[in-house]
């Protein structure tokens, strides 16, 4: 396969067998040229792969285990906000001088499987640690992603280098705590 390069315009680059009279004046890329062009679609394609994963319920699920049951929660922004909210909410509970028993958070999940919902009171202190460890696992893996694994996956100098890469490596993953 063939790549030409516009002279007028370096990053626009065509690949095929066969070009008409418009791609005369066109420049035929190096084999050298090629490599190197292939690499950056390799590169770019697994840092495309590293950001899908980053955002994933692989890299974004965690556990949280108590007498009676096992909740996930989501390390995305919208569920840390929820729970710094809850947080929030009994704290100026507590300097209200509301009675004892609404210092907590009734969390619910339903189960995607069996449709079970389940449901049980977290105490203030609970959630305090539950949302200090989302922030570890996030602070940890946009670390891991942006001073690891970008640097490193830019710094690859072969396509089956790169294609060999993991990045999932050093990821916080499947992460569990047990609260009473």
């Amino acid at each position: 396969m063939k790549y030409l390069k516009n002279p007028q315009y370096p990053n626009e680059i065509v690949s095929g067998e066969a070009f008409g009279p418009f791609f005369d004046k066109w420049i035929q890329l190096s084999a050298n040229q090629i490599t190197e062009l292939e690499l950056q679609k390799a590169i770019t394609a697994k840092l495309a792969e590293l950001e899908a994963f980053h955002d994933s319920d692989a890299a974004r699920i965690f556990y949280v285990k108590t007498p009676q049951n096992t909740f996930m929660f989501s390390t995305l922004d919208k569920q840390r906000a929820f729970i710094a909210e809850q947080i929030s909410i009994c704290e100026n509970s507590i300097k209200s001088n509301f009675p004892m028993n609404q210092f907590g958070y009734e969390h619910k999940q339903s189960d995607p499987v069996t449709g079970i919902t389940t449901s049980e009171l977290i105490s203030l202190d609970n959630m305090r640690l539950i949302y200090a460890n989302l922030g570890n696992i996030v602070n940890s893996n946009y670390n891991m992603k942006i001073k690891t694994h970008i640097p490193n996956i830019k710094a690859l100098k072969t396509i089956a280098d790169v294609q060999r890469y993991n990045f999932r490596a050093g990821y916080l993953l499947k992460q569990t705590i047990t609260i009473k």
